[in-house]
């Protein structure tokens, strides 16, 4: 049995029978996990295939887009977007990044490593910008999370948080989305990114989408989440 009905297999034993419904995109996963297939290759985000399929449905070519974490979702907003800002932690793979998307005028992606700290932090926390990477127990991500705080409220049509310390990610982001915009956000059944976010973005946004379901490029499923911003 191959990853893919494994997962169905799995979420079938849970009850969760709209699972079967992911059926259609099989196909498309087989193709995604054949080298040379990859998310750079391809130019698609590494979100569920029910998210990369509404995302194309409803980006704009004037769209602003605003990402943490950088990569196949760089590539495929530079394809549909206007004006793309990246921030990425890892400084060897922005640096392929770069040698990737060239000199593109639309883009502007910006390297911000972490910064290390004795005290005990929380991933769950919007304070403490924490990762919940094994490897970051060590460091916090308060300059890249706030590096969005340099636009002005309301700049951008997309925010995509995947990437670390997604909570404080999050919470940085609420202010910077106009209004009828959508905040993606990977992984999202990690309930922790939510803890301290769901007040402010159940008064703020409607969830437009929120499935479990297949990813390309991985043997796992997961959930994206998309929110749209609502005239308050």
């Amino acid at each position: 049995m191959t990853p893919f009905l494994r997962n169905i297999a799995g979420q079938l034993k849970k009850g969760n029978i709209s699972i079967l419904f992911q059926l259609k995109h099989l196909i498309s996963w087989q193709r995604s996990v054949k080298p040379p297939a990859s998310s750079v290759t391809n130019r698609w985000p590494w979100l569920t295939f029910d998210a990369i399929n509404f995302i194309k449905k409803t980006i704009r070519t004037q769209d602003a887009v605003f990402e943490f974490g950088g990569g196949g979702s760089t590539l495929f907003f530079l394809d549909h977007a206007q004006e793309v800002v990246t921030v990425e932690h890892d400084g060897a793979w922005f640096s392929d990044l770069v040698k990737i998307i060239g000199n593109n005028a639309n883009w502007k992606g910006t390297f911000i490593e972490p910064e290390a700290t004795d005290q005990q932090v929380n991933p769950a926390v919007v304070a403490d910008y924490a990762s919940n990477d094994a490897g970051f127990k060590k460091f916090v991500f308060k300059k890249y999370a706030t590096a969005i705080d340099s636009y002005k409220d309301h700049y951008f049509d997309i925010v995509l948080v995947d990437g670390r310390a997604r909570t404080s990610c999050i919470a940085h982001s609420l202010k910077k989305i106009k209004t009828g915009g959508l905040l993606i956000i990977d992984n999202a059944e990690r309930l922790y990114y939510f803890t301290e976010n769901m007040p402010a973005i159940e008064k703020q946004f409607t969830l437009l989408l929120d499935n479990w379901g297949a990813v390309p490029f991985s043997n796992s499923f997961s959930k994206t989440a998309i929110w749209q911003k609502q005239n308050l």
